[in-house]
C-alpha cells in the first residue's frame, strides 16, 4: 500500500507557524516508521527550506502553490493521502483528496475543523459541551454575554491548538480578547465560552465500520500566563474507570450521530466533577500519536 504523509507546516514553511515544526517533525516521522513497518510504502511531502529529513522517500516542495498542485496530484498516485493541517488549510486540502483522506469525509473535516459548527454537532449529538456565543463583524456588547457566567474562553473559530485562545475574567476583557481573536481568525469569527474548570485532557479514538476500534485517554498540560493558554505536552495513556465509562458515552454518542466517521479523530476535553466536557474536535491526527505509537506499536 502506498501512503503519502503530508504536513501542511513542514511542507510550506509558513512564517506564522514555524514554532509548530518540532512537533509536526515529530508527528510525520512516528506515522512513517509505524505505517512502514506494517508493510506500507510511505512518502512525506517537505519544504525545500527544511535542509535534512529522517527519511528517504521525500517530495520537494518548492512554495504553497506547488504544495497544492501536489497534493492535487496525490488523489492519483497514492492509495490514501494521510493530511495535517491548521482547520483552513485541511478543509480545502481534504477536498481535494476526496476519498483518498485517510480520515473523516470531506463534509466532517468541515463541521470539526470550525469551532462554531463542531460545538453545534456537538450539542446536536448531545455530547456536553461548554456554552458558547460566536461573534462576527463587530465586537459584542455587554448584553450578548448575559447568558454565558464568568469567566470566559475567547478564541478564533478557525485556527488550530491554543493560538489567540485567551482566558478572560470580565465583560470588559472578553470585548478586549475578541477584537485581538477577530485579527487572528481567517474569517473574523470568534467563540466566547463558559470557562469549565477542570483537569484538561485528549481522546485519541480510531473509528472503523461499525464503531470505535480503539481509544486513549490521555492527560494534557496546559498553563495560564498573561491571560493566555498554553499546551505544554501531555502523558498518556490515563487509566481511571470512572472516566473511562463517560468517554466511551461520548465516543458512541458521535458514532451514533455521524456513522460515516473513520480513521483518527482526536478530542480536547475537560473532566469537571467526574464529567467529561468536549471543547474541540480535530478531524485529522493530533500530538498524542506520538505516544500512543511509542506505547501500543501494533496499533
Amino acid at each position: 500500500m502506498k501512503i503519502l504523509v503530508s504536513e501542511y507546516v513542514l511542507s510550506t514553511y509558513q512564517d506564522h507557524y514555524l514554532e509548530l515544526l518540532p512537533e509536526a517533525y515529530a508527528m510525520v516521522i512516528t506515522l512513517a516508521e509505524t505505517l512502514s513497518t506494517a508493510g506500507c510504502e510511505v512518502y512525506l511531502t517537505i519544504s525545500n527550506k527544511i535542509p535534512r529529513v529522517k527519511w528517504s522517500k521525500v517530495v520537494t516542495v518548492n512554495n504553497e502553490e506547488e504544495y497544492y498542485y501536489l497534493i492535487k496530484q496525490a488523489r492519483d498516485r497514492f492509495d490514501w493521502v494521510i493530511l495535517i493541517a491548521p482547520p483552513l488549510e485541511l478543509i480545502k486540502l481534504s477536498k481535494m483528496v476526496n476519498n483518498k483522506f485517510f480520515g473523516p469525509p470531506h463534509r466532517l473535516v468541515e463541521i470539526f475543523s470550525d469551532k462554531c459548527s463542531a460545538y453545534l454537532a456537538l450539542e446536536k449529538c448531545e455530547i456536553k459541551t461548554p456554552k458558547t456565543i460566536l461573534v462576527e463583524k463587530s465586537l459584542p456588547e455587554y448584553s450578548y454575554l448575559s447568558d454565558l457566567n464568568p469567566p470566559y474562553v475567547v478564541k478564533p473559530a478557525l485556527l488550530a491548538g491554543s493560538e489567540c485562545v485567551y482566558f478572560a475574567r470580565n465583560k470588559s476583557e472578553v470585548v478586549e480578547f475578541a477584537r485581538r481573536a477577530m485579527k487572528c481568525d481567517p474569517r473574523g469569527r470568534v467563540l466566547i465560552q463558559e470557562y469549565v474548570k477542570g483537569v484538561h485532557g485528549s481522546i485519541s479514538v480510531i473509528y472503523g465500520r461499525n464503531g470505535y476500534l480503539f481509544y486513549s485517554l490521555n492527560l494534557q498540560f496546559v498553563t495560564l500566563s498573561e491571560n493566555r493558554f498554553k499546551y505544554m505536552g501531555g502523558t498518556l495513556p490515563i487509566r481511571n474507570n470512572v472516566f473511562r465509562e463517560k468517554v466511551e458515552v461520548v465516543l458512541n454518542k458521535l458514532y451514533k450521530c455521524y456513522p460515516e466517521l473513520k480513521g483518527y479523530i482526536g478530542l480536547d476535553i475537560v473532566w469537571s466533577e467526574n464529567d467529561v466536557y468536549v471543547i474541540e474536535v480535530n478531524p485529522r491526527f493530533t500530538t498524542s500519536i506520538i505516544g500512543i505509537c511509542e506505547i501500543f506499536p501494533r496499533v
